[in-house]
Order: structure tokens, then sequence, then C-alpha cells
């Protein structure tokens, strides 16, 4: 019986060893394409209060006058990097349809610290600048400033997004 086992358990090792493996694909190939803007959201909180002050607008904003859509297009740079482009399409009601393109910038990809499968914070240099992956995007940008009374507030600008089909 121990013969029998022996050459079994040595096959079934082997076969294990073997298995293959698919490799995960580069960030920015897990990234690329076209992501259709759903909000876009403005925040601005003061200093010295526990509220925040928002205002969002969701996308495609259709109206007697027209629509009005927006998308990112992300393109791959190198293997941890894209390209972002915010393409925005007016279709007016009568006239001709417009399209306006405005380069956002190339950003490194990097696996967040949770290390979520599949999704990826943006990074201006060392600034973190959003996330990209499974299917969504988030783009965000953040500041500082007074108003006319010197008090101190922090302006927060988002856009998110999913990916087109």
């Amino acid at each position: 019986m121990k013969k029998f086992f022996t050459p079994l358990f040595l096959a079934t090792a082997l076969l294990a060893g073997c298995s293959k493996t698919t490799p995960e694909p580069e960030p920015a190939e897990q990234a690329i394409g076209g992501y259709n803007v759903d909000k876009i959201t403005e925040s601005i909180k003061f200093a010295n209060s526990s509220s925040e002050l928002s205002e969002s607008t969701n996308y495609p904003i259709k109206n007697m006058n027209g629509e009005l859509s927006l998308r990112f297009d992300v393109a791959k740079v190198s293997a941890n990097s894209v390209s972002v482009v915010l393409v925005q399409d007016t279709k007016p009601t009568s006239g001709a349809p417009r399209q306006r393109i405005d380069p956002f910038g190339t950003y490194e990809l990097k696996k967040p610290d949770n290390g979520a499968a599949g999704l990826f914070d943006m990074y201006d240099g060392v600034t973190r600048v959003g996330s990209i992956g499974n299917s969504t995007i988030l783009y965000e940008e953040q500041g500082s400033d007074k108003d006319s009374l010197g008090r101190q507030f922090t302006y927060t600008f988002r856009i998110s997004g999913k990916k087109a089909n």
C-alpha cells in the first residue's frame, strides 16, 4: 500500500508545483479606455467650521437647448503611467455639434496601501490626484486659501466617472 501512495503523492506534488498563473496586466493596461463623467462636485470647508458646503452637477446635462457630456480618455504612456484628456461634447438642438479637448496631464499609477485588486492611485509627482480602476475614475484637486474676510478655507474639486462600454 505504501508503494502505491508514494508515486501518487509525488505525481500530485509535481503537477501542483507546475501550475501556471496568469501574470497581472500592467497598471496602465488595466486603466486605459474612455470613462463617461457622471458627476462634478465642488466643496468649500472653512477652517473654523465643522460643515462643508458642496455643490454637485450630474452629467450628461440634457435640456431644451441640447446636451453636454464629458469623457475622460485615458491612454498608456508606460507600464505605470497614463495620460488623461477631458473631452467635452456639446450637441445643441440647433447648430453643429462641438468638441473641446483639454489635456489633464500624465499620471503615475501606484497600488494603494490597502492593495485593492485592479485599483490604482494616480500621482502627479508626489501629489495624489485621484484613483482609477475597477471601471471607475476619480480625479480630485484640493487647495487652501483665505476669503476677503481673512478666513482660511479648503477648496476641493472632484470629477467622477465610469468606464464606457
